[in-house]
């Protein structure tokens, strides 16, 4: 027996054995091994277990496995195109806010009200036309697409429903990336370049997880104008909220709210800076999340480096702070901020 499992191994390894996704004609997803591996990239051993074992339970567990456990698992194309797929729906969670993504889980409804709707017909057509090479492609249509989405939806509400901690902490669980987009983050970090104002300041926001597992953040400001709009009011209200939370807390917050400078790099003096640092726990309390500098809190998940030019004009200067001619440029954990 020993024997036959040793040379089912190295078959396996000089065949260079590997797994990829297939479509049924029932539009269903399943896992198969392949023997050629021209294009694709093998899988690790526990990996390809683990979605062998989600995609047997339901085409909804292998693609729910897929956007959380494996979000950052380097993947053949197939799985990274329906890693994609899942995410989307993660974006939508997240965009919810916990309020909201609590009541989703909570209904019984098969309504996509929500907010958790499937792309529309433009955007399924696109994605098949961008689909990598896989077996049972020809099956693959915008109602397969819209029939998976359904069933990926209502299998995450349902295990959102049931964590005993809540859906948010599902989504925390499922991987700790969800539990920060569309979420605001403050930054303070060192401008050793201005003896007087020695500190930059900058709030952005995460608005989607990359194909590479890399939260994208954009200046806060942007979120006024991509939300802009009747129709996007309560995504905006979700985004602001703890900005709002985190102002009953904090009058350096409330300041900034108040005369529209939270949402405008900021060069701060010592002085502001350390109201800012004495804040924290009321920003951090309220939802935000905040990156400080090294020697203030240790061990944050990840590091802005700011680089601030400022230039020859000035422009509205007052003893709270001065919105000036500088530019910033921010990297997070090396990731140029996205513009």
């Amino acid at each position: 027996m020993k024997a036959r499992i040793a040379n089912v191994a190295l078959c396996r390894i000089l065949m260079h054995m590997i797994i990829q996704p297939v479509i049924t004609p029932a539009g269903r997803l399943h896992v198969e091994e392949t023997s050629d591996s021209s294009t694709e990239l093998a899988v690790r051993d526990a990996v390809a277990d683990e979605l062998r074992a989600a995609f047997a339970e339901s085409s909804a567990a292998g693609l729910s496995y897929l956007a959380s456990k494996a979000l950052r698992v380097e993947l053949p194309a197939g799985f990274v195109f329906w890693r994609e797929f899942a995410q989307q729906l993660f974006h939508q969670l997240c965009g919810l806010g916990e309020e909201r993504l609590a009541q989703a889980a909570a209904s019984k409804s098969e309504s996509s009200a929500d907010g958790l709707a499937p792309p529309n017909e433009l955007t399924l057509v696109g994605l098949i036309e961008s689909a990598p090479p896989m077996h049972g492609l020809e099956y693959l249509t915008p109602d397969v697409l819209r029939e998976l989405w359904t069933e990926l939806r209502r299998h995450v509400l349902r295990q959102a429903a049931a964590h005993p901690d809540g859906p948010a902490a599902f989504l925390r669980d499922a991987n700790p990336l969800w539990n920060l987009l569309g979420r605001v983050t403050l930054h303070l970090a060192e401008n050793k370049r201005d003896a007087e104002r020695p500190f930059a300041f900058l709030a952005t926001y995460t608005h989607r997880v990359s194909a590479r597992a890399k939260l994208q953040h954009l200046p806060l400001a942007e979120a006024l104008k991509q939300y802009a709009g009747e129709r996007n009011r309560e995504k905006l209200q979700t985004l602001l909220e703890p900005i709002q939370r985190a102002a009953d807390g904090s009058e350096l917050i409330r300041e900034l709210l108040v005369s529209r400078r939270l949402f405008q790099p900021q060069a701060m003096s010592i002085r502001q800076a350390y109201r800012f640092l004495k804040d924290v726990p009321a920003m951090e309390l309220a939802g935000l999340v905040v990156r400080v500098p090294d020697w203030w809190k240790a061990r944050q998940p990840a590091r802005p480096e700011v680089n601030v030019r400022i230039g020859q004009k000035q422009a509205n200067r007052d003893e709270d702070g001065s919105l000036l001619d500088f530019s910033v440029d921010v990297a997070l954990d090396g990731e140029p901020l996205t513009r």
